[in-house]
């Protein structure tokens, strides 16, 4: 059987390199933005209420600088913060929820559109296990990081996801590199194909 997988283009030419992705991303960026725009508008009284500790925690740390502006000046900069906080959850929420497609599908709506999809390294079908493990490294751990920072108001958690998430933003630059691997699909053992070049592993092989 192992015959029947052999190909005669190594398996990292197959890979998915930097500018598809990154096409892929862009798409995803636009739907989540679309998306938390309509739940912002639909949505934002009852947001700030769940955000209020948070609201305030941040107001008060600008308290300061508020006292030197006029009433009108600070009532701005107090609304700019406020929905700048709501708009930030709401969207880191929904890209969480949204990034959980790589899980159940192997890809988002950004990589169905350009036809590529998460599989193993050796461009064999990834397992939900294997998928869940991607995603947890390259979204999960700093998102939930980030939002249980703001729910919480702990500035540790929201420091701790910052830097995680610096962490798999530099990672992902290494999909320039000849294996054509983000730093978490190294850690995943995975990779990104066009979907017609993923193989099925045959029971035999399992």
């Amino acid at each position: 059987m192992a015959e029947e997988f052999a190909q005669d283009i190594p398996v990292t030419e197959l890979r998915i390199g930097f500018g598809r992705r990154l096409g892929a991303l862009l798409i995803d960026a636009v739907i989540i933005a679309a998306l938390a725009a309509g739940v912002y508008t639909i949505a934002h009284d009852a947001f700030e209420k769940l955000l209020s500790t948070h609201i305030s925690h941040q107001l008060q740390e600008q308290s300061v600088a508020l006292s030197e502006l006029d009433g009108e000046q600070a009532d701005a900069i107090m609304d700019f913060t406020t929905a700048g906080i709501v708009w930030g959850f709401i969207a880191g929420s929904l890209a969480l929820l949204y990034s959980l497609m790589e899980i159940a599908y192997g890809a988002t709506l950004g990589k169905m559109a350009l036809g590529i999809k998460i599989a193993n390294a050796d461009a064999t079908t990834a397992s939900t296990g294997t998928l869940a493990t991607r995603w947890f490294i390259k979204s999960g751990l700093s998102s939930l990081l980030n939002l249980l920072g703001t729910l919480t108001s702990a500035s540790i958690l929201s420091t701790l996801s910052a830097v995680v998430g610096i962490v798999i933003f530099i990672g992902c630059f290494f999909v320039l590199g000849a294996n054509r691997q983000a730093l978490h699909d190294m850690i995943a053992k995975t990779a990104v194909y066009r979907r017609s070049d993923i193989r099925q592993v045959s029971p035999e092989l399992v």
